[in-house]
Order: C-alpha cells, then sequence, then structure tokens
C-alpha cells in the first residue's frame, strides 16, 4: 500500500502584476500553500529577464518590457500538483524629458528653430505636441525644427512624451516676431515754397510690416504725416529741418530721416513813401502800395491801429480828408494771402489849418527883372520820403532863398559903387 501526501493548493494575493522595466517590485509576492507539503515547483512558460521565483515567491528586477503574459505556476507533490495562474506585464517607463531653455524668440521667414528634447526616462513610443505649432516649423521625434513662415504672439506649447509607462510632458513657450522693417526715402532734401508747392513723398519699405509710426520734431503747418507719407500744402516758412521717422513692429526699428526746407514765395510789397504830412481838411493824393505777388496768391490788407477819421483805407490804398490835427503816429499796415504776413510801417502826422504869410520885397528893379535864382532840389530817396501836401511852405522857402539873394547882391552893389 502506497501512502499519498495530499496534493497540495498554491495561491497569491493578486493575480496580476504591473511591473516597470528597470524598478523592482515594491515587494516580493509569495505563495500561500494548502494541501501537502509541496515537494517542486514549476513556472511555465519562464519569467521574464529579471525576475526570480524560488520556493513560490516572484521577486526582483525586470530588466525588459513585456507585454500581458499569463505565467501558470504549479506546486507539485507526490499526491499531486496545485496550479495558480498569474498575469505579469512589464511596462516601459516613463520619460523623463529636459530642455537647456524653454524660451524661444524667432524673426518670421529669418530664424531657424532646431531643438530637441534631452530623454532620460523610458523610451518614447509616441509624441504629441498642443497645440499646434506656427506654419513652418515642424515636430517630430522628440524634435523641433524650421523656420517659421507666420507671426505669433506668445504661447506655450506642451510636448507629451507617450509609452506604455504613461505619459511625460513638458513645456516650452515660442514668439515669432515680425520682421523689422527697413524703410528709407528715395529723396532725401526737399524745398518747398510756402502756400504753392504741394508735397507728398513715400517711403521705401523692406523687411517686415510697421504696426506704429513716429516722428519728431513738429510738422509745420499744412504738412501732414500718415503711415510713413507726408504731404500737404505748406502753410509757414521753415528754414533747413531734419525730420527723423520710426517704423516700430514686434522686430524692432527703423529709423529714416529726411531735410525739409519752406521758403517765402516771391512777393515786392512797398509803399512810395511812408511818412505823411497832411493838412487838416485837404485832400490827400491816393498813397497807393507799389507790389508783385506770385499768381497764385491773393493779398489781403489791413491797418492797425483805425487811420484817423476822413481816411479811407482799402486794399492797400490810402486816401481821403483828415478831419483833425494829430501828431506823428504809427500805423501798421500789413499784407496776407499765400505768404506770410507782412507788415509795412505808415507814420502820418496832420497839421492844423494853414499860416498865411507875408514877407516885404526888398528887391531893387534890377533883381527883380533877373528873377530868383535856380534852386537845385535833391532826388528823394524812395523810402522815408513825406507827401509835403502844403506847397505854400515850399512858396515861402523859395521867396525867403531869393530875398536873401537879392539882398547880399544889392549889399555888393553899394559897396561897389
Amino acid at each position: 500500500m502506497t501512502i499519498l501526501e495530499p496534493a497540495p493548493t498554491i495561491t497569491y494575493q493578486t493575480d496580476s502584476l504591473i511591473l516597470t522595466r528597470g524598478e523592482a517590485m515594491p515587494s516580493a509576492l509569495h505563495a500561500i500553500f494548502g494541501g501537502g507539503a509541496v515537494a517542486s515547483f514549476n513556472v511555465e512558460p519562464q519569467l521574464p529577464d529579471g525576475l526570480n521565483f524560488a520556493n513560490g515567491t516572484v521577486f526582483g528586477t525586470p530588466t525588459v518590457n513585456s507585454t500581458m503574459v499569463q505565467y501558470n505556476i504549479s506546486a507539485i507533490n507526490n499526491g499531486g500538483s496545485g496550479h495558480f495562474l498569474l498575469n505579469i506585464t512589464i511596462l516601459e517607463p516613463v520619460a523623463i524629458l529636459d530642455v537647456e531653455t524653454n524660451y524661444f524668440e524667432l524673426t518670421r521667414s529669418e530664424n531657424e528653430m532646431n531643438l530637441t528634447f534631452n530623454n532620460t526616462g523610458g523610451m518614447v513610443a509616441t509624441w504629441e505636441v498642443y497645440p499646434d505649432l506656427p506654419d513652418g516649423l515642424v515636430f517630430g521625434n522628440g524634435t523641433i525644427t524650421g523656420v517659421p513662415t507666420v507671426n505669433a504672439s506668445l504661447a506655450t506649447y506642451k510636448i507629451f512624451a507617450n509609452n506604455t509607462g504613461g505619459s511625460a510632458n513638458i513645456s516650452i513657450n515660442i514668439n515669432v516676431l515680425e520682421p523689422a522693417a527697413n524703410i528709407s526715402y528715395k529723396t532725401t532734401q526737399f524745398t518747398l515754397t510756402n502756400g504753392q508747392d504741394r508735397f507728398k513723398v513715400s517711403p521705401v519699405l523692406l523687411g517686415g510690416n510697421p504696426d506704429t509710426w513716429e516722428f519728431e520734431p513738429e510738422l509745420p503747418e499744412g504738412i501732414t504725416f500718415s503711415n510713413g507719407v507726408f504731404s500737404g500744402v505748406p502753410a509757414e516758412n521753415l528754414s533747413t529741418t531734419s525730420f527723423t521717422v520710426w517704423a516700430n513692429n514686434t522686430g524692432g526699428s527703423s529709423v529714416a530721416t529726411i531735410e525739409l526746407t519752406i521758403n517765402q514765395p516771391f512777393y515786392v510789397v512797398r509803399y512810395p513813401a511812408t511818412i505823411l504830412v497832411l493838412n487838416a481838411s485837404e485832400d490827400m493824393p491816393v498813397l497807393a502800395p507799389v507790389y508783385y505777388f506770385d499768381e497764385t496768391s491773393d493779398p489781403t490788407w489791413t491797418v492797425s491801429p483805425a487811420l484817423p477819421e476822413g481816411l479811407i483805407f482799402k486794399n492797400g490804398n490810402i486816401s481821403g480828408t483828415p478831419t483833425m490835427p494829430q501828431p506823428l503816429t504809427q500805423y501798421n499796415v500789413t499784407v496776407t494771402g499765400d505768404m506770410v504776413p507782412f507788415t509795412i510801417v505808415v507814420m502820418i502826422e496832420i497839421m492844423g489849418d494853414k499860416v498865411n504869410m507875408t514877407i516885404p520885397d526888398n528887391r531893387n528893379q534890377t533883381a527883380l527883372e533877373q528873377g530868383p535864382p535856380e534852386t537845385i532840389f535833391p532826388e528823394p530817396e524812395e523810402e522815408e520820403i513825406a507827401y509835403w501836401l502844403f506847397p505854400l511852405f515850399l512858396i515861402i522857402l523859395l521867396w525867403l532863398t531869393a530875398m536873401i539873394y537879392n539882398a547880399r547882391k544889392v549889399d555888393d552893389g553899394g559897396e561897389g559903387a
């Protein structure tokens, strides 16, 4: 008669192990026995590399990946055997990503990006990026390469590295700038005539598109600036001045300069006399300005303060009959039009009533027959000359000269006798 050992039984606390390649099992997996004593053990198929089996215990550090495999663990004695099915999965370690810098500032169509992510963890099965990279940048197998073809404001992009062990991610920031504008003007020196020349000059623009424009100093009246374009008709004179223009965008600034000179339009304006001595209650001859303006000019005349009572000011002409005496007074005559204002100073004095003077004639007959001596008067200058509107003063002066001349002649004749 043979007496056999009762067949053993074997079980474990779990029927599934999920391990990670290169990482030790958190704790050994021990068998729970029942029945008779176990004489031997068997595992089919062989456990993955790095895992050990001894006396029903599974332990160790797997060194290879493995999809889920079912292992049949048997406990055997002479009475029979007990079996337990254990599922083991060995995963790839999660990737560990790193990058030298996580900020990248590129210029559209200019800067090339060449980035490789460092991985010190498990092998990556698949890669992902979110959101999509700007056009021109290519993502694949842990690299970002290419030259961006569009602008992109600063944005954060997440890179995912996936494998059986899970997913790792890292964030980077990318900013794609507009190329700096490159502006210039074909002509940089301009000479205009105030009120006449229409002015327009546009920049030559290369590189990126400007977002904003600036200029300094302030432009003369009549000239405007918009998006790099100067235009308009000047309304004031300007000595040669340099204007600086900035074209700005995310890529930087570009600078250009122009020089602008605005000249006074050609004209002539004056009065033949600027000091007037008038008599109250006597008409004065018309004092008309002598002037020439360009054909496009339309002069406007004003006078300040108002002329004395009785005098009329119209289109630069002064005429009329003064009614009241006044001392020498300054009047500013201003002409405006397509040119800047120009002012002429006119001085006016108004005398009172005439004074009749009688001078006795002491000449002898010979002097009377000879008449008065010839008197030569200097040519008056155009400026600072007076209208002598009271001819009696001139007549008196002539007669006095003649009287003195004749008196001296009579005295000379007496002495000779």
